[in-house]
């Protein structure tokens, strides 16, 4: 697959209900470091709520 696949998808902004706005926008190449950080911080359990497995070996090697 292509580095720039989702590279037709924009930035764009949505309200919350509380009159707050987020900002979204697609996962990016030189994002992969935080990505992985932000799931080593999570506790096993949390992994295995979000993802249905716990192990974060299986999950380091599917993010591109």
């Amino acid at each position: 697959m292509d580095g720039d696949y989702f590279g037709s998808i924009e930035e764009f902004t949505l309200p919350l209900r509380d009159g707050e706005l987020v900002d979204f926008r697609p996962v990016k190449q030189n994002d992969k470091e935080t990505l992985q950080k932000g799931m080593l911080a999570l506790s096993s359990k949390s992994r295995y709520f979000r993802f249905f497995f716990a192990h974060f070996e299986t999950f380091r090697y599917t993010i591109v």
